[in-house]
């Protein structure tokens, strides 16, 4: 749950900059775009110790263009 709702804010943020852009979710998988960049997004790495409370966590959000990181 936790996951899923980091992803759905980190898309809507996202998204509203950049409205023709794919995304690649880890949990929602490929939510479709109009344009060559896709966004690759682990909302949560790690988000069994973020719901233990052990800092050990990370968001990780990435860019592709044409299938290429950036």
């Amino acid at each position: 749950q936790v996951d899923k709702s980091m992803e759905d804010f980190l898309v809507q943020i996202i998204s509203k900059k950049f409205t023709n852009d794919f995304f690649l979710c880890e949990c929602v998988g490929e939510i479709y775009g109009k344009n060559d960049y896709r966004w690759v997004i682990d909302s949560i790495d790690g988000s069994m110790n973020f719901l233990r409370g052990i800092p050990l966590y990370s968001v990780c959000i990435g860019l592709q263009y044409r299938n290429q990181t950036i």
